[in-house]
């Protein structure tokens, strides 16, 4: 395979195609909502098809409920609004399905897989480099888990390492081209990484600054600020408005939920706590469990080649990566895998040099192709979502209550409204499956049993099972019904 043949429009295509293979095939992996956090997103992104601008959980909360409980409010405030209303979107296209709302990870992994490959053939200007970079990122475990809502805060995190790679990219092409036109454009991306997360969106504005700054130093040129001024202007045009949108009309929750992003890190919210070595010891996740040490060789190859000419995009792309991988080990207290995995498609070129440069002494081609393809059998790993669903009870009842789940509205009463008895935070499901219905897992507290039945409101309990028995206070509810099905 010569290597023109590598960068023609052939092999792009085919790099495509079987990116989203491989997403649709793991976004169809699992007919169920996962419950971190994929089901929570689901359901908001639901309701955001009727109501774009108002991101609610429970549309009709019968009961008083604490606004600060991100699982089980009614204004949802606790996530950035973008990658929903992607998932919205793909909603009103294909209709409502946990296969759909995975559709835009699908198309957004598909991408970064292209734009992966574009910033490794900027940075080497080797065509062969940049299509191993491209293929390490398309047959990713850890991001093709992420794309069948499996891994934590799943879609949410592709769509802000999508967007910080698409601003990384923007700002490669700017440093190539010189043009204000790509500084705009890495203001557009950046804006838009912030309305999926939060300020980490800024990532590419870190090495830029440090050009800038020192490119100033040495010439006392103001000038030399206009394009990232004009990136950050551009920038702020696309998020604030939000941000003062959720500030004028639900101030108290928004101001909270803001102190709530800061609270990470400082402490270990949530009980996700690690170590310095929290995100080192996940590289065998990320990068493959043998080949992840070579993206440290692959890293030093970078500094150490002469022939790489693009300094500012070298030196960009590194402090990206480390600048990353020591604020979340060093500085945030609250660790979780993904934070980091946003900078993996730097990490991914770092490894795909340091994967040819020990391939590259083969003598014969076919040992060089066959060592790649070891590589990316490693970094797919396949035993291990084999593993994972196989002989998996808790997979297997996820699956039995969803097929009751969605017909839950076949199974009551057309003038009852309210369902409780779920397992935990499976009535977010109920409610995703289910148009018109508030439900609960557990039960709504007895407390105010008496005021539902003043008001003559209907509910649906699902059987007792398990730890999940009714208190005896229900059994005088006069508008009680029970619902015919067994879960487990």
């Amino acid at each position: 395979m010569k290597l023109k043949y590598l960068d023609s429009s052939y092999a792009i295509i085919m790099l495509a195609l079987l990116s989203i293979i491989l997403r649709i095939f793991f976004a169809h992996l699992d007919p169920f909502l996962h419950e971190w956090d994929e089901r929570f997103h689901a359901l908001v992104a639901k309701n955001l098809m009727d109501s774009p601008f108002l991101p609610t959980l429970r549309v009709d909360p019968i009961v008083p409920y604490d606004m600060h409980s991100w699982c089980c409010n009614y204004i949802w405030l606790h996530k950035q609004p973008l990658f929903m209303w992607q998932m919205a979107l793909s909603m009103k296209i294909f209709g409502v399905s946990e296969f759909s709302i995975r559709y835009p990870s699908v198309i957004m992994g598909t991408i970064m897989v292209l734009i992966t490959y574009r910033i490794a053939f900027i940075l080497t200007a080797d065509k062969f480099k940049s299509l191993v970079s491209a293929l390490l990122l398309c047959f990713s475990h850890y991001q093709l888990e992420q794309t069948s809502g499996l891994i934590g805060m799943d879609h949410n995190d592709i769509a802000f390492g999508f967007y910080i790679l698409l601003s990384i990219w923007a700002y490669c092409e700017y440093c190539i081209n010189d043009k204000t036109i790509w500084a705009i454009v890495v203001g557009f991306f950046s804006g838009l990484a912030i309305m999926n997360k939060w300020l980490v969106g800024l990532l590419v504005f870190l090495p830029w600054g440090i050009v800038v700054l020192k490119d100033f130093w040495a010439t006392k040129d103001f000038n030399k600020f206009k394009d990232i001024l004009f990136a950050i202007i551009i920038c702020c045009i696309v998020f604030l408005p939000w941000q003062l949108s959720i500030l004028s009309r639900f101030n108290s929750l928004a101001i909270y939920e803001y102190n709530y992003n800061t609270k990470h890190l400082w402490e270990a919210v949530e009980g996700h706590s690690g170590n310095i070595f929290f995100y080192i010891m996940h590289f065998p996740s990320y990068f493959g469990r043998y080949t992840w040490p070579l993206v440290v060789v692959g890293m030093y190859l970078v500094f150490k080649n002469k022939t790489i000419h693009k300094k500012d995009i070298s030196f960009a792309l590194a402090i990206m990566f480390v600048f990353a991988f020591a604020f979340f080990s060093f500085l945030v207290q609250s660790k979780l895998p993904s934070y980091f995995f946003i900078v993996a498609p730097i990490g991914f070129i770092y490894l795909s040099i340091g994967i040819c440069h020990f391939l590259q002494r083969a003598q014969f081609k076919i040992l060089k192709y066959s060592g790649i393809a070891l590589c990316l059998f490693v970094m797919l790993n396949p035993i291990k979502s084999y593993s994972d669903r196989q002989n998996n009870v808790k997979r297997d009842n996820l699956i039995y209550n969803t097929t009751i789940y969605k017909k839950v509205r076949k199974l009551i009463p057309s003038d009852c409204n309210v369902v409780i008895n779920t397992n935990s935070f499976e009535d977010i499901d109920v409610m995703f499956y289910n148009d018109n219905i508030t439900a609960y897992h557990w039960w709504v507290d007895i407390k105010e049993l008496s005021n539902l039945a003043e008001k003559r409101i209907k509910i649906a309990t699902f059987k007792n099972h398990g730890d999940y028995s009714l208190p005896a206070e229900y059994s005088s509810y006069p508008y009680l019904y029970t619902i015919e099905s067994d879960l487990k």
